[in-house]
């Protein structure tokens, strides 16, 4: 059994390589795709997205390795390595190659590496003093057990009937590792809760709306109407960024530091409403080059963008139902129906197995696809609160690929709680199932979350609501956008009047 799951897992971790390797130049810019250029920070990247994958499927192994009972390998050491691992690449490594990245490419290296440097001297600071705080303070566990006490006389008998039953708190202290998976986990869940929530609705909206949206055969005249109110919009995107430009140079004459601070605030919200308009600017132009082309697209792409859309709007329910019967709806603290649980046990035998890690992942990978999804989603609409960074072929830059990595990692450890809380009788028996299920959801200040099932209930109402207001507003369209639709129409009408 051992050397059969140290090959499998061999075999993976090649193939979670090449297929990284794969999606990396499938999506990068092409002027970034060479590996001479910035080969480090692709290593990074590669390196991060190899994590994502190994700490989802560490599972599965897990699973195999505790079938039947108490396994063999120590996979206690294999999550503690993972955790650790992702935490030095999401407290450090990531944030560092993000802010080298992002510093002005013009300047000297001596000046970017400063940058770097001081930038980080703060986020390892405020990093290390929540840290250390909290381990020092309230790294305890108050784990609930049953305890009888019964007198002497009844000691031959095996009932219960004639003790006394109390449930005391067993105050455990917990290891390092332990204490940095449970930081991380409790800071994913926000992600999950608020940009998964979004996802799950936006996913399978979106892959429905390229259907209806579809291109359309357009006139001549239609045609050049259209393209010429986006050549306006590029220009007025322009102008944008040359007001950009005329701002970033006042910062540097601004001589009060709350007067740079507020220049920069409004800098960086500018930028943020620049790039949304570009990225928005940019789907309108691929939709127009669509209608140009539209006898060449193949017509078949588009009751596929359906068929994605079904499926993935199937998986969303199937997750939102699971944490409704299974989380939510308990009674005297017992789920109301197993749902996916049965599923997956019952494929836990030795010829089809292999399905039910193959559920597994598609359902814990449609997670951290929706909490991309929905940062872009949201980076689109409301760009005043934070950048969108999309994954796009061909047009993905090196820091939206960091800053995605960075997400999918943190969301990967909330994810596997999740999944361990969710999906508790598939997960049973296992190491992580000890770690997540005893020690972390009983810990000191997080318990409170845990216990009451906060972010789970936050995920399924945010799901909902998010899901509703984007079949209402199914286009994204930042505050202030120009509405490009209402003045194509007014194009159609003046040209309607002439004729």
């Amino acid at each position: 059994m051992d050397i059969f799951l140290i090959v499998i897992t061999c075999v993976v971790a090649l193939l979670l390589f090449l297929s990284t390797f794969y999606g990396l130049i499938y999506f990068l810019d092409p002027a970034e795709k060479g590996f001479a250029d910035s080969w480090f920070l692709k290593l990074i990247v590669m390196c991060a997205i190899m994590l994502a994958w190994a700490q989802v499927l560490s599972l599965p192994l897990d699973v195999a390795n505790s079938h039947g009972g108490v396994g063999s390998l120590n996979i206690d050491i294999l999550w503690q390595i993972l955790y650790l691992a992702i935490f030095c690449f999401v407290t450090v490594i990531l944030p560092t190659s993000m802010f080298f990245f992002e510093s002005d490419d013009e300047e000297p290296v001596c000046d970017r590496i400063w940058y770097t440097v001081k930038h980080m001297i703060f986020v390892v600071i405020v990093e290390g003093l929540v840290l250390g705080l909290m381990y020092g303070l309230i790294a305890r566990t108050s784990i609930p057990v049953k305890t009888y006490t019964c007198d002497w006389a009844y000691m031959d008998q095996t009932n219960t009937e004639n003790c006394i039953e109390k449930t005391e708190d067993l105050v455990i202290p917990v290891t390092f590792p332990i204490y940095v998976m449970a930081l991380m986990s409790f800071v994913g869940w926000f992600l999950l809760s608020w940009f998964g929530g979004i996802g799950l609705g936006a996913i399978p909206l979106d892959f429905i709306n390229k259907y209806r949206l579809r291109p359309q055969r357009l006139t001549r005249v239609e045609l050049e109407a259209k393209e010429r109110l986006l050549r306006e919009r590029a220009s007025n995107l322009i102008e944008i960024a040359n007001q950009i430009k005329v701002s970033k140079r006042e910062i540097t004459t601004e001589e009060s530091w709350f007067g740079r601070r507020k220049l920069k605030n409004t800098l960086r919200r500018d930028v943020n409403r620049l790039q949304a308009e570009t990225l928005l600017l940019e789907q309108d132009y691929e939709i127009y080059l669509n209608e140009k082309d539209e006898s060449k697209k193949s017509p078949l792409w588009y009751p596929f963008y359906l068929f994605m859309g079904i499926l993935s709007l199937g998986v969303s329910l199937l997750w939102l139902i699971q944490i409704l019967v299974y989380i939510l709806i308990r009674t005297e603290g017992v789920p109301s129906f197993p749902f996916l649980n049965d599923v997956l046990t019952g494929l836990e035998t030795p010829g089809t197995s292999f399905l039910s890690t193959i559920i597994y992942c598609i359902l814990t990978m449609y997670l951290m696809l929706a909490v991309i999804k929905g940062n872009v989603k949201f980076g689109l609409r409301f760009f005043c609160c934070c950048k969108a960074h999309p994954i796009k072929k061909d047009n993905t830059p090196m820091n939206s690929m960091i800053f995605n990595c960075m997400m999918v990692l943190l969301t990967s450890v909330a994810v596997t709680l999740f999944c361990t809380n969710s999906l508790s009788q598939y997960t049973r028996l296992t190491a992580i199932n000890n770690m997540f299920g005893v020690q972390i959801r009983h810990l000191e200040f997080f318990k409170y979350f845990y216990e009451n099932n906060v972010f789970e209930y936050a995920l399924f109402i945010w799901g909902i609501l998010t899901a509703l207001y984007l079949s209402c507003k199914n286009r994204d369209k930042p505050a202030g956008f120009t509405k490009f639709d209402m003045e194509f129409e007014k194009e159609k009408l003046n040209y309607m009047n002439k004729n």
